[in-house]
């Protein structure tokens, strides 16, 4: 029986053999040439990737992954937050980059998108008062306009920080090291806190720890909920961090020698500066006075001054004014000035290369700083670039906005027995969700206004965009109260006596003010 297995799966497999024979002899099949590549790599060599390789020419990583949060710990963020803040005091480079970064960043316009123009306008001015320093600030001094620049610098410094919400309707900046583990925890609830942040389920945060010392110095906590504190952080690596990491702490050491480096440049070219001119007497000249053609004898205190010169000692000196100092030589000696072309060009280039990378950090080009790098043309290109760069960073920035003004419309909306100020009274056909509004970041003016408003012009007259996209494009406000306001200066006008007229025909589109006696203003394309 087992022969018959045997011989069996024999003849199976001279079948399957003649069959496959037969089918790559057919023409038009395809079959997969198995032979040896002449680029494969042999298995001697290893199939890796370099960037894994241990080499003894580079610093390697750790091959261990650990949470941001363990590789930053608080003595880390302390450390960091301590570097970014001398360098924001010390550097003029750091400080410049952080000031454009926030130019581009932190500046938003508020508008009210309601379809009450009545509601919009009380919505506007009510903001407006809020955002003042005395209604804004626990302390008084910020408006609202700068304690979100402030908030900006310290997620760029620190990492993080926080705004939290009063019940007066104040806010209270907190900066990233008051934000800290409560020293007295309950054992149950120990291992839910990390880094000042109680996490909940899915390792949300459901509480911060706040920790601060009174005017004698003794250390105070308090935990509040994660919706009264505003949090802004930077949080551009993993998903899961708990508190945001600096996005400059990879150009620190950068900016730090660039700092260093232009000291000792500058102590080199003090160093030069500091020696005078040496005037060297020829074989027939006897004094300094024999130099600049003096023919009198000299007296005798000029002999026994010339003895004195005679002897072992420093040259004399003599102040020739501008603290520059002439030094009488005696014969055979000589005065050597250090001298250096300091800095030489390629120790200007170097550093040149050093900012180029260190700014880019905040992904600055490097004609931000040296103007006179580039054209018009490849101003404009590198700004268009930057500008692209800022519109993830504002989303921070805008988040921080709605959580601001969803709490700031609230207020405006509750009573006054429950906390609120029941200054905003919506209609019956209105609720919550229908105010709606925007804060739109500020546009930068026409580079070349004749050419560019043109060019607006005729997008909006080709139904590219609205006339008040152009607006939020250049900062030019709302587009309808531009109207109003146009329409009561031209009523002012006609009242005085006289009569303000455009020239449209040089425009794409334009406005036609008419008469407001026959008809009233339109939009002409």
């Amino acid at each position: 029986m087992a022969a018959i297995k045997q011989f069996g799966g024999f003849l199976a497999g001279v079948l399957a053999g003649i069959l496959l024979m037969t089918v790559q002899s057919m023409p038009g099949v395809f079959t997969a040439d198995v032979s040896a590549s002449p680029f494969q790599f042999s298995s001697v060599s290893g199939d890796t990737y370099d960037a894994v390789v241990t080499s003894k020419n580079r610093k390697s990583a750790s091959a261990q992954m650990r949470p941001e949060d363990k590789i930053l710990d608080r003595s880390g963020r302390l450390k960091l937050a301590a570097n970014t803040a001398d360098l924001q005091r010390n550097a003029v480079l750091f400080a410049w980059a952080l000031r454009r970064h926030l130019d581009y960043v932190t500046l938003f316009d508020f508008q009210p998108l309601t379809s009450d123009k009545g509601l919009n306008r009380d919505l506007r001015d009510l903001m407006e008062r809020d955002c003042r320093p005395e209604n804004c600030d626990i302390g008084g001094r910020h408006s609202w306009n700068r304690m979100r620049r402030l908030a900006e610098v310290r997620k760029m410094l620190e990492g993080d920080c926080g705004l939290l919400s009063l019940r007066s309707g104040h806010l209270q900046g907190i900066e990233s090291h008051m934000i800290r583990n409560p020293a007295m925890q309950v054992r149950n609830d120990q291992m839910r806190w990390e880094q000042g942040v109680k996490l909940g389920t899915g390792r949300k945060a459901v509480a911060y720890c706040i920790s601060d010392r009174d005017q004698y110095g003794q250390p105070q906590e308090r935990v509040v909920p994660a919706g009264q504190l505003f949090m802004l952080g930077a949080f551009e690596g993993r998903f899961d961090q708990i508190r945001g990491v600096s996005a400059v702490a990879a150009a620190c050491n950068d900016f730090r020698d660039i700092y260093e480096t232009k000291a000792l440049m500058q102590a080199k070219i003090k160093l030069e500066q500091i020696f005078g001119v040496a005037f060297i007497r020829d074989k027939a000249s006897e004094s300094l006075a024999d130099e600049f053609g003096y023919d009198g004898e000299p007296d005798e205190e000029d002999e026994d001054a010339a003895a004195e010169a005679e002897a072992p000692g420093p040259p004399p000196s003599y102040d020739l004014g501008q603290d520059v100092k002439g030094f009488d030589l005696n014969k055979g000696e000589d005065l050597k000035l250090i001298q250096s072309s300091n800095p030489s060009q390629n120790q200007q280039e170097f550093l040149q290369l050093c900012i180029a990378i260190a700014i880019k950090a905040f992904d600055l080009p490097f004609n931000f700083f040296d103007e006179a790098r580039t054209n018009f043309f490849g101003s404009k290109a590198a700004w268009l670039q930057y500008d692209r760069s800022c519109v993830y960073k504002r989303e921070d920035q805008l988040e921080l906005h709605r959580l601001y003004t969803i709490w700031r419309v609230r207020r405006w909306m509750l009573p006054t027995d429950f906390g609120g100020t029941g200054e905003i009274v919506l209609p019956r056909s209105m609720s919550e969700t229908d105010v709606k509004w925007k804060w739109v970041p500020r546009g930068m003016p026409w580079w070349n206004p004749q050419e560019e408003l043109t060019v607006d012009l005729m997008a909006a007259a080709a139904g590219l965009k609205t006339l008040q996209q152009i607006c939020d494009e250049r900062g030019l406000g709302i587009w309808t109260d531009n109207l109003e306001r146009l329409q009561a200066e031209f009523a002012t006008a006609r009242e005085l006596g006289f009569n303000l007229a455009f020239q449209p025909a040089k425009l794409p589109l334009s406005l036609s003010f008419a008469d407001s006696r026959t008809k009233p203003s339109e939009v002409t394309a």
